[in-house]
C-alpha cells in the first residue's frame, strides 16, 4: 500500500477524531436519557467489555480509515492510467503524422524520378545515334545468355533499384550473384560512357537505368522471335489466349525441358511481347517481376493438369480392359533396340503424335519421325546399360538436316555424359534421360 503524504495523514486524523466525539456525545445523550427514564435494565459493563467495544471501535475506526487511504490510492491509480493512455494517444498520433509525412515525401521523390526517368527514356529513345549504339552493343557486345539467367537479371535490377526510390526487388535467396566479367559487365560500363558523350544527364541511376530499360524492351523483342522459332510451328496463335491458357500450352510440349530457367524465360519473353501481364504486373519492362508471376501460374496450372491427368487415367483404369497394357521402366532396360523403338513409338502415339519408324539399317541417326501441329521432330532411341556419349548427339544433329526436321531429340533408358548434355545444348538438342522417361511412362501407362 502507498503511502500518502503528512497533510492527508492529518486531515484523515482530524476527521477520525470529530466522528469520535460526535459518536461519543450521542453515546452519552442516549445513556442520559434512558437512565432518567429509568429503563435500564442491564447490569453496568465490566471493565473487559467496555475494553471489548473499545477494541471494536478502534477497529472500525481503522477500517475507515484504510478504505479512505485505498480510495485515494485508487483515484490516483485511476488518474495516472488515464493520463498514461491519452499521452500514449498523442505519440500514436504524433507517430502516424510523421510516417504519412514520410509516406508522402515518398511518393514525390518516387513520381520526380519516374518524371524524370520517362523524361531520359524518351530522349535516349529519340537520339538516334545512341539508340543504334544500345542496338548494336546488343547484337554484338553483350552475351545475349545475360537476358536467360534469371540471377545476373536480379542482381542488376537489385543494384538499380536500390539506388532509386522505386520498390526495391526482395532476393531469391541470401546469396547475392554477381555480375562476372564473361557475362560483359566490362563492355557495359564501356557502353554507359560512350553514351555519356553524346547526351546530357544530372543523375547516373536514371541514365543507367533508361540504358537498361531500353536493353531490356529489344531483349523482349528478341526473345520472343527466338521462341517463335523453337516453337512457334509447334503452337497455335496465342494472341487472344489468357496467361493461363498459354502457360497449359507451354506445359504441353514434350520436345523441350520446360522446367527448365532458360526456357520458362523465354517464353516469359514471349508472354510479355503480347502484353500477357499488363493486368498482373506494374513495371512491365522489369523481367524477373513478369518471371515470377509466371511461376506463380505456372505451379498453379500444373497441380491442376497433373489432378486432371491423374483422374483421366483413372477413369481409363476402370474402363479400359483389365488386359491393357503397363510398363516399368526396369522392364524398359531389358528391352532389345527395336523392342526399345516400338515402345518410343507407342509412347508419342499416346502423347497424340503421329509415328514413322525410320528403316533400321542406315537412318542417318534418326530412328522416329513424329508430327504434331506440323511440327517434324527427329527422334533417336538408345536402349544403353552405360550412359549415351557426343556420338549420339553427333548422329542425330546430321539426321536433323537429312530428314528436314525442326527439331530433334535422343531419349534413353540411361542417362547422358556431362560431355554429351553439353554438346546437346550447343546444338538444340533435346534430351530425354531415365528419369523423363520414367515421369513419362508413369503419366501414361
Amino acid at each position: 500500500m502507498n503511502i500518502i503524504d503528512k497533510e492527508k495523514q492529518n486531515e484523515l486524523k482530524q476527521r477520525l477524531k470529530v466522528i469520535k466525539e460526535e459518536r461519543n456525545k450521542r453515546s452519552n445523550k442516549d445513556s442520559g436519557e434512558l437512565d432518567n427514564k429509568n429503563i435500564i435494565k442491564s447490569p453496568v459493563l465490566s471493565h473487559s467489555e467496555w475494553r471489548k467495544r473499545e477494541q471494536e471501535l478502534q477497529n472500525r475506526e481503522k477500517e475507515e480509515y484504510i478504505n479512505k487511504i485505498y480510495e485515494i490510492n485508487e483515484n490516483e491509480r485511476i488518474q495516472k492510467e488515464k493520463c498514461e493512455k491519452e499521452l500514449l494517444k498523442k505519440e500514436e498520433v504524433e507517430r502516424q503524422n510523421v510516417k504519412e509525412e514520410l509516406l508522402e515525401k515518398k511518393e514525390v521523390e518516387r513520381e520526380r524520378f519516374l518524371m524524370e526517368l520517362d523524361f531520359m527514356s524518351n530522349k535516349i529513345k529519340g537520339n538516334e545515334k545512341i539508340k543504334k549504339l544500345i542496338e548494336h552493343f546488343f547484337n554484338k557486345a553483350m552475351p545475349q545468355k545475360i537476358f536467360l539467367d534469371d540471377r545476373v537479371i536480379l542482381h542488376k535490377l537489385v543494384y538499380l533499384y536500390n539506388n532509386c526510390p522505386l520498390e526495391n526487388l526482395a532476393l531469391l535467396s541470401d546469396e547475392r550473384y554477381l555480375v562476372s566479367q564473361e557475362y560483359g559487365n566490362e563492355k557495359y560500363n564501356m557502353l554507359l560512357e560512350l553514351i555519356k558523350r553524346y547526351t546530357s544527364y544530372d543523375n547516373e541511376i536514371i541514365l543507367e537505368l533508361s540504358v537498361w530499360n531500353l536493353l531490356s524492351e529489344i531483349a523482349v523483342k528478341y526473345f520472343s522471335k527466338e521462341w517463335m522459332n523453337l516453337c512457334g510451328s509447334y503452337v497455335n496463335d496465342m494472341s487472344n489466349l489468357p496467361i493461363e491458357k498459354c502457360i497449359d500450352i507451354y506445359y504441353g510440349i514434350d520436345f523441350i525441358d520446360i522446367y527448365a530457367n532458360s526456357n520458362k524465360l523465354l517464353f516469359t519473353y514471349y508472354l510479355m511481347d503480347n502484353e500477357k501481364f499488363n493486368d498482373i504486373v506494374s513495371d512491365l519492362n522489369n523481367q524477373i517481376l513478369c518471371f515470377r508471376e509466371f511461376n506463380k501460374v505456372f505451379n498453379l496450372r500444373e497441380k491442376e493438369i497433373l489432378k486432371k491427368k491423374e483422374l483421366d487415367n483413372f477413369e481409363k483404369m476402370l474402363y479400359g480392359r483389365e488386359d491393357r497394357e503397363t510398363y516399368t521402366i526396369n522392364e524398359i532396360d531389358i528391352m532389345t533396340g527395336i523392342e526399345f523403338e516400338i515402345f518410343i513409338e507407342k509412347l508419342f502415339q499416346c502423347l497424340g503424335y503421329t509415328t514413322v519408324i525410320t528403316k533400321a539399317s542406315g537412318d542417318q541417326g534418326v530412328d522416329l519421325i513424329i508430327v504434331k501441329n506440323n511440327y517434324k521432330i527427329g527422334v533417336q532411341a538408345k536402349c544403353y546399360s552405360n550412359k549415351v556419349s557426343n556420338s549420339a548427339i553427333q548422329e542425330v544433329v546430321a539426321g536433323r538436316k537429312y530428314y528436314k526436321c525442326d527439331k530433334v531429340m535422343v531419349v534413353t533408358n540411361n542417362f547422358f555424359t556431362k560431355s554429351a548434355v553439353e554438346l546437346a545444348k550447343v546444338n538444340d538438342v533435346t534430351l530425354w534421360n531415365r528419369e523423363t522417361l520414367n515421369k513419362k511412362i508413369k503419366e501414361i501407362f
